[in-house]
């Protein structure tokens, strides 16, 4: 347990350190590096989340910094990310939430500090060029890391993707136990020939954004 929260320590500060250097990319309006310093912030939060609760338990808790981070991000990149406030804290495990319209993956996390849900989204294409990349890595690697994915290049325009977008397109796939994370170690995905199938199929089980309680 002392090493575990030794650990968790190193875990926790490594963060706030990415968020601050994230921090100072936004202010500089450097979208690319805010976005890839934010994504492994988000990263080490959710080891973190996991080294403190049993897996089905885990709840994101941002740190102040980052939602600040992520919010202020949102609105300059994407222009649509809402911020719901909430009068009530939610129940363990009750985020993330994901949702989806016709052409985009939501996550609806919840904020700690500000006692509000807020909104990411990324295109279902973006999600597509990931299940692609990860089949590929997959078949090659038993165990694998965001160093093997990261850059993805999307298929029409052979532009480099967001990580953001990636990141969280990895976090649902984890929710669907898709693919299994080993800390720091790295990933594996169970059944890589089924991974596209199993994801289409839970895509179409997504509740709406227009529709759906959060």
């Amino acid at each position: 347990m002392e090493y575990q929260n030794e650990a968790l320590g190193i875990i926790r500060s490594a963060e706030q350190s990415l968020a601050d250097l994230a921090q100072k990319a936004l202010v500089q309006r450097d979208y690319p590096k805010t976005t890839f310093l934010m994504g492994l912030a988000e990263e080490l939060r959710d080891i973190a989340a996991g080294l403190e609760s049993p897996p089905e338990e885990v709840a994101p808790t941002p740190i102040t910094e980052g939602i600040k981070i992520t919010d202020a991000l949102s609105l300059l990149v994407q222009g649509s990310n809402k911020v719901k406030l909430s009068r009530k804290s939610p129940k363990k495990g009750e985020f993330p939430k994901f949702l989806r319209d016709e052409g985009n993956l939501y996550k609806i996390g919840w904020s700690k500090a500000d006692r509000a849900t807020y909104e990411h989204k990324a295109p279902k294409h973006v999600l597509l060029a990931l299940i692609d990349k990860l089949k590929v890595v997959a078949a090659k690697k038993r165990r694998f890391t965001m160093e093997h994915i990261l850059p993805l290049i999307g298929k029409d325009d052979q532009a480099e993707l967001p990580s953001y977008q990636v990141y969280l397109c990895i976090a649902w796939l984890r929710k669907l136990n898709l693919i299994t994370q080993y800390g720091r170690k790295g990933y594996s995905i169970s059944h890589p020939a089924k991974l596209e199938f199993s994801a289409e199929k839970a895509w179409q089980k997504l509740p709406s954004i227009e529709t759906a309680q959060v």
